[in-house]
């Protein structure tokens, strides 16, 4: 579900990376995201920053995302796994019908 570690680099990053306007659907899904995150309860890397997985995850810059959320602290955020918090099989549909949005609001 989550590419981490697949950031673009060198000068083709600015050509596959999303920019402009964010939907409905971006937001939506990226309110979950962030949520489920500070639960410490994403398939993720312990210690893994939440901008870069944002960044990765919606396939955009940094610039993008602190534009947008100026007061999230999105650099200082870490990724904590949280053995004792369940990954509730709702939560997960809900999470995977909203990548599921996203991506079909994504221009081709």
């Amino acid at each position: 579900v989550f590419s981490q570690g697949t950031r673009a680099s060198g000068s083709g990053e600015s050509d596959s990376r999303r920019t402009g306007r964010w939907t409905d659907e971006e937001v939506e899904y990226v309110d979950v995201l962030m949520k489920t995150f500070d639960r410490g309860q994403l398939p993720v890397p312990h210690g893994t920053k939440l901008a870069g997985f944002l960044c990765d995850t919606l396939l955009c810059k940094a610039s993008r995302l602190t534009k947008k959320m100026k007061h999230a602290k999105l650099s200082a955020r870490s990724f904590e796994f949280q053995p004792s918090t369940l990954w509730i099989s709702e939560e997960s549909t809900m999470l995977h019908s909203l990548q599921e949005k996203f991506i079909k609001s994504m221009p081709l």
